[in-house]
């Protein structure tokens, strides 16, 4: 079985920067930062609408038009090197058990747990993983895993299309890891819902000890919200993000309150992460003793930042919401303003996360 990488580069094109591109249905987003660790600066970055049918599902229906666009993104901004997220809808992600081993062996062994958790044979698929960093006194000899599946022919396409861009990959990810990448804090092993508003989709991602560990998908985007604020207040798409609400959105009469346009809009949404939380606190330990529940929502995405929503997602899960700080492995906000508004950063979370992989 092959590995995410085993179509990138020889190693020594692996120390070249690289930047992030997130390749999702809507849009294709890149980013790339000059400096190291929490001292970056942007250095680029730029989004490209795909426009409709082009990827649904992550299935690409037009090749030839995601590979333009990717080579009039190269040309424009002199790229290279690239570390690129993929939809996460033909992504197989789960989470299992092995003996202790050496790193060496850890993915010999997680061959025969694949074809136990996926659908797809060892033969016709790549994967990566991540070694979830918890102790377990109830068993020592084994280790906690997440991985990540794709099927090959997938990540065929997507290789075909951005080699004929004149792009070298470094490395491929499922865009719930590169999200996490970017939005988890460092060595934070609470719990974490994040929900990511795409712009037709929204993704449920469920982050532990800093390994996404679950993941679904609803058809509810961002562009909805968008439609929602936009027929309400009659503005145009561009004007979406200057509309204000009061910040005592529960007890709000004003039918001009932005939030309450978005009550049937978002119901679908409410429902689906009210029954995830349901599900993973209620789960159970291997020992029997309950699994750590849910600490934080972390809202991300499009219009993920529009204000008083976090409050009233909060108001109703009966759990803290947050907006998601997709800087806070980059730099720090006083010592670095990028260029870019906040707003805006929140649709970069992937890219950003393909970015600082190292």
């Amino acid at each position: 079985m092959k590995s995410f990488l085993d179509h990138i580069p020889p190693p020594e094109f692996l120390s070249m920067p690289a930047v992030g591109v997130d390749i999702s249905d809507g849009w294709i987003r890149f980013i790339g930062f000059k400096g190291k660790g929490k001292h970056r600066m942007l250095d680029l970055y730029g989004s490209v609408p795909l426009g409709d049918g082009v990827i649904v599902d992550g299935y690409v229906n037009e090749p030839e038009k995601v590979t333009a666009l990717l080579k009039d993104i190269k040309e424009k901004n002199d790229l290279s090197f690239v570390n690129v997220s993929l939809p996460e809808e033909k992504a197989y992600i789960f989470t299992t058990t092995i003996p202790k081993v050496s790193v060496k062996e850890i993915r010999n062994a997680l061959e025969f747990r694949i074809e136990e958790n996926v659908p797809v044979s060892t033969a016709d698929a790549v994967f990566d993983y991540s070694v979830i960093t918890k102790k377990s006194e109830s068993n020592p000899d084994h280790i906690d895993v997440g991985v990540a599946v794709l099927p090959e022919k997938v990540s065929e396409t997507y290789i075909s299309i951005i080699k004929n861009a004149g792009l070298s990959v470094k490395s491929f990810d499922i865009e719930p890891r590169a999200v996490a990448r970017a939005i988890i804090p460092e060595d934070d092993n609470r719990t974490f819902v994040v929900v990511n508003f795409k712009e037709y989709k929204t993704g449920l991602y469920i982050v532990n000890n800093g390994v996404v560990q679950f993941t679904s998908t609803i058809s509810m985007g961002g562009g909805e919200i968008t439609g929602a604020i936009k027929d309400h207040f009659s503005v145009s798409s561009d004007k979406v993000q200057d509309v204000k609400v009061k910040k005592d959105t529960e007890s709000s009469k004003d039918d001009k309150n932005p939030v309450s346009s978005l009550v049937d809009t978002v119901s679908s949404l409410k429902r689906e992460i009210d029954k995830l939380l349901t599900y993973w606190n209620s789960r159970k330990e291997k020992d029997g003793n309950p699994a750590p529940t849910v600490d934080l929502v972390l809202l991300v995405g499009k219009n993920a930042g529009f204000e008083g929503f976090s409050e009233y997602l909060s108001s109703f899960l009966k759990i803290e919401v947050e907006i998601a700080d997709v800087w806070q492995k980059s730099f720090t906000v006083s010592d670095y303003i990028p260029p870019i508004h906040f707003s805006e950063s929140l649709s970069y979370s992937a890219a950003i996360g393909s970015a600082l992989r190292e």
